[in-house]
């Protein structure tokens, strides 16, 4: 995800706040904001995990997303992003 420089900050501040207002933004747009892809799905656990403090619910809610998705390797690399190693 692309955030603007100038907004770096406040989504630092507040990530569910921000969102919220990224998903408000997105659904006046013509195109609805809807994450399809393994980093949406990773972006999501993130923020699953900011909204709950319970990285476990977070990764949990990413591994479930993900057993939609096909490939293995990409799978693995998305569970590495979100736990950091």
């Amino acid at each position: 995800m692309k955030i603007p420089f100038r907004e770096i900050e406040e989504a630092r501040k507040d990530p569910g706040a921000f969102r919220i207002k990224l998903e408000k933004m997105q659904a006046q747009s013509k195109t609805p904001f809807i994450p399809q892809g393994y980093f949406g799905q990773l972006r999501n656990a993130i923020y699953k995990y900011h909204s709950s403090k319970d990285p476990v619910e977070g990764f949990d809610y990413l591994k479930l997303k993900l057993s939609k998705f096909n490939s293995e390797y990409r799978k693995q690399e998305m569970e590495k992003q979100y736990t950091g190693t």
